[in-house]
């Protein structure tokens, strides 16, 4: 099959055929130690300066008080994350299990914000202290200076640990995860 992507003699293109894929593995190690190395210069990670004035909160929350809420966004995509799709922002208020959640359209950073507005004036609480998994949607500028401006603490889980938002993840559990959930 021709497709046209690469131009390479017939001899080398018996080669590539026959080779492993261990071997080409092996063969592009040094031309990926040199990517690597071109990427990994140019100082911090976005939003890693920002990583570190969000504090880290585990499951240690005080439940007799209202107002701190666990979010989470959740996608609408079915099997391929290509292209356009739905996310919910889904949030749960600690203390009493309050859920609310808000349908948008990808996942920016101000479409975020603006969901997350609009399930604060629905609440029937005052929002006091927001805590998010490390996804850009939360972690970024507009979001920590919304916070600072309103006053509400603003704290993240570790990375990749599922846990540590205890309280939105059991409310965003999936059949599979848990099979003993009711059908709907």
């Amino acid at each position: 099959m021709v497709l046209g992507e690469l131009k390479v003699s017939d001899e080398a293109a018996l080669k590539l055929k026959k080779m492993s894929s261990a071997t080409i593995d092996r063969k592009l190690k040094h031309q990926r130690e040199v990517l690597h190395l071109l990427r990994s210069k140019g100082g911090p990670k976005p939003g890693s300066l920002l990583k570190r004035k969000i504090a880290i909160r585990l499951t240690e929350w005080d439940t007799s008080k209202t107002g701190y809420v666990e979010m989470y966004l959740v996608v609408h995509c079915g099997s391929s994350t290509f292209g356009d799709y739905i996310n919910t922002l889904s949030t749960t208020e600690v203390s009493s299990g309050w859920w609310e959640g808000e349908a948008i359209m990808g996942k920016s950073q101000q479409s975020t914000l603006q969901a997350l507005k609009q399930i604060r004036g629905r609440a029937p609480f005052d929002l006091k202290g927001l805590d998010s998994d490390n996804g850009s949607e939360f972690i970024n500028d507009i979001l920590y200076k919304y916070c600072c401006r309103e006053k509400l603490e603003f704290t993240r889980s570790r990375p990749s640990r599922k846990n540590d938002n205890a309280y939105i993840e059991q409310k965003n559990w999936t059949r599979e995860e848990n099979p003993g959930l009711p059908q709907v």
